[in-house]
Order: structure tokens, then sequence, then C-alpha cells
């Protein structure tokens, strides 16, 4: 199997998980997405990704393609069943601790929150 994880040991744990949900949307839907004309980081239920994050999901999205020598939309059903699990496993790999900068951010967002005046 193709060795992704290299390609986001450096990176942030929130960009990481970011790519890879991209990642594994394109995987799943590329059929989809070709036919329509759509665009992977379209999402209604998410906001739109970084550049950070675009780049990264692109350039895993590159090397998965270049490794099996065809676009995602011309895989066969078990290759992309094969593909999801292990990039899900990595996925599921990421720490679930919160960085600093998290933490911090957190902090600051929950000193700012004012609570309601509620008379009694």
């Amino acid at each position: 199997m193709i060795d992704i994880k290299n390609l986001i040991d450096a990176v942030d744990v929130a960009d990481a998980r970011s790519s890879m949900y991209y990642v594994i949307r394109y995987i799943k839907q590329a059929k989809y997405f070709k036919e329509y004309g759509k665009d992977i980081f379209e999402d209604e239920h998410h906001s739109a990704p970084s550049p950070h994050v675009r780049r990264i999901a692109l350039e895993i999205i590159a090397v998965i393609e270049k490794h099996e020598g065809m676009p995602a939309s011309a895989l066969e059903e078990s290759k992309v069943i094969e593909l999801l699990d292990y990039i899900t496993s990595i996925e599921g790999g990421l720490s679930t601790e919160f960085s600093d900068e998290e933490l911090a951010a957190a902090v600051e967002f929950n000193s700012n929150i004012v609570s309601p005046n509620i008379d009694s």
C-alpha cells in the first residue's frame, strides 16, 4: 500500500484531519465529482478549507492516483474500499490531544463568553 502518512506527519493535527476528510470525500465520490463537475472542497456542511488544507488534500490525491495509475473516478469499487479503509486507519491514528494553540484558543474563547443575565 502507498505510504501517505508521511505527507501529514509534519502537519498540524487539525489540518491533517481536515485534509483526510476531503481525500476520503473525493475517493468515495470521484465518479460523481467528475460527472457533475463538482468541486470536492464545496461542502454545505463544512466551511471552505484553508489553502493549506486544500494543498495537502490535493497532494495526497495526486500521490494516490499516481500510485494507482489512474484517476480515482476509474478505480474499481474494491480498490475504493481498500483505500478508504487505509485512509480512515491513518485518520483514526491521529492524536486526539489538543495542541497548546488549540487549548489557548479555547481558554480565550471561554473567557470572552458573557453569561446571560437571568432574573429569578
